[in-house]
């Protein structure tokens, strides 16, 4: 399956890989399909990389369609 929009960085410099992740990043990727949740933590702890690879894991491991996963954010 071809994930349109989805381009993971290749350089020393981005984000970690799911192979990175912390033990508690871990957890919410492992969530079962149906739950949701809410990441909370302090500018720089890993929210948005930990979003990114939930993402990434659901479309890419678990079969999710790109249209079926909805991602909600918090701005000022």
């Amino acid at each position: 399956m071809a994930i349109t929009g989805f381009r993971r960085e290749q350089s020393r410099d981005s984000s970690p890989g799911a192979s990175e992740l912390d033990a508690s990043q871990w957890a919410v990727l492992e969530l079962a399909d149906e739950s949701s949740a809410v990441v909370i933590g302090a500018p720089g702890t890993g929210k948005t990389t930990t979003l990114v690879e939930l993402v990434a894991h659901r479309l890419e491991k678990r079969g999710f369609a790109p249209e079926a996963v909805l991602v909600l954010t918090a701005s000022r």
